[in-house]
C-alpha cells in the first residue's frame, strides 16, 4: 500500500493532484470567510465558472449571501466565478441522537385536569382535558 501511494499510477496521481488543488482552493476560500462563517460554510465544488458553497443551515446561508459581495472582493475564486450557488446541507452528526425521555404526567396533575374538565361549559375542551388526564401515572378513578 505504501509503495502504491509513494509512486501512484497516473490516474491516481492525477486524482491526488486534484485533491491537493481543491484543498488549497478551500483553504484560500476559508481564509476569506468571516470568522463566524468558517465552521458552517465549505466550498463544495467549482467548475466552468460555477461555484457551489454548502452551509449547514438556512440561517448561515442567509448570512453567507449577505457577505458574498465583500467576499467576492477578497476571493479570486469568487471574483472569477460566473455564478455562485449556496446550498443548505445539514451537517451529519457523528454521534447517535439521544432520544429525550418522554414527559410523564403525575397522578396529581392528572387529577387536577379531571377536576377542571368537570367544571367547564365547553364540552370539547373538557373532553380534551380528560384525554390528557388518562396519560397520568397510576390515575385513580373518580
Amino acid at each position: 500500500m505504501t509503495h502504491c501511494l509513494q509512486r501512484p499510477a497516473p490516474r491516481l496521481a492525477r486524482l491526488l493532484r486534484r485533491v491537493a488543488a481543491h484543498r488549497q482552493v478551500e483553504d484560500d476560500f476559508q481564509a476569506c470567510l468571516p470568522f463566524e462563517l468558517r465552521g458552517h460554510c465549505q466550498l463544495a465544488g467549482y467548475r466552468d465558472g460555477r461555484v457551489l458553497l454548502h452551509v449547514d443551515s438556512s440561517a448561515w446561508a442567509t448570512r453567507l449571501r449577505y457577505a458574498l459581495p465583500e467576499l467576492t472582493e477578497h476571493s479570486a475564486l469568487l471574483r472569477d466565478a460566473d455564478s455562485i450557488r449556496v446550498k443548505v446541507r445539514p451537517a451529519v452528526s457523528s454521534s447517535p441522537q439521544r432520544s429525550l425521555p418522554r414527559p410523564q404526567l403525575s397522578s396529581s396533575a392528572a387529577q387536577v385536569l379531571l377536576d377542571c374538565s368537570q367544571h367547564l361549559q365547553d364540552r370539547g375542551l373538557a373532553a380534551s382535558l380528560q384525554r390528557l388526564a388518562r396519560h397520568g401515572k397510576h390515575q385513580k378513578p373518580k
